[in-house]
């Protein structure tokens, strides 16, 4: 007898506890959260052919208004892509050697380029081969600006240009406690 009515408990209490978590998650509000910036790079006349760059910007993601809504209550944040883009240059060059990195205090992630030939409409591959976007993730969750920078070598000094990155990322939040 004494069995059966441990077992009866046991089952109400999976029953009620299994209810309450499909009641809280129907609470779940899922948003895009998108975010986008320009690095403009200038790279200077040097004596020599070659040019450096080194430029960043930052992001803050309570600057999507969705984020900023539910910041203090996000479960979740996906990373679903992120793509660079330049869109402007002064002239076509070659990108000799080139890092991406989106960043914060703690997390890094990064995307290397070499002998890139670069024009108006080029894309830079930000993908996710190497776990950049799951570091990204971790970025986001820790829902401080972060930097996103740009840094490298062309074959020619005196040139501008801008480059696009656009992260996309899916997030759940829930209003309840």
């Amino acid at each position: 007898m004494k069995l059966k009515a441990t077992f009866t408990t046991l089952l109400v209490a999976a029953i009620v506890f299994t209810g309450c978590n499909k009641v809280k998650n129907a609470a779940d509000v899922h948003f895009d959260a998108n975010y986008s910036t320009d690095i403009n790079v200038t790279v200077s006349p040097n004596r020599d052919i070659n040019g450096s760059f080194n430029e960043s910007a930052t992001i803050d993601p309570s600057s999507n208004a969705d984020v900023n809504t539910y910041l203090n209550l996000i479960k979740s944040w996906e990373i679903v892509g992120v793509s660079g883009e330049i869109t402007s240059v002064s002239q076509d060059f070659t990108l000799l050697s080139a890092t991406v990195s989106v960043s914060s205090a703690d997390q890094n992630a990064s995307w290397e380029f070499s002998n890139l030939a670069v024009t108006t409409g080029s894309s830079l591959t930000l993908d996710n081969s190497g776990g950049q976007w799951d570091t990204i993730n971790k970025i986001l969750a820790e829902k401080q600006a972060f930097t996103v920078s740009f840094s490298g070598q062309t074959d020619q000094d005196n040139v501008q240009f801008t480059l696009h990155v656009t992260l996309q990322s899916k997030v759940v939040a829930n209003p309840l406690p």
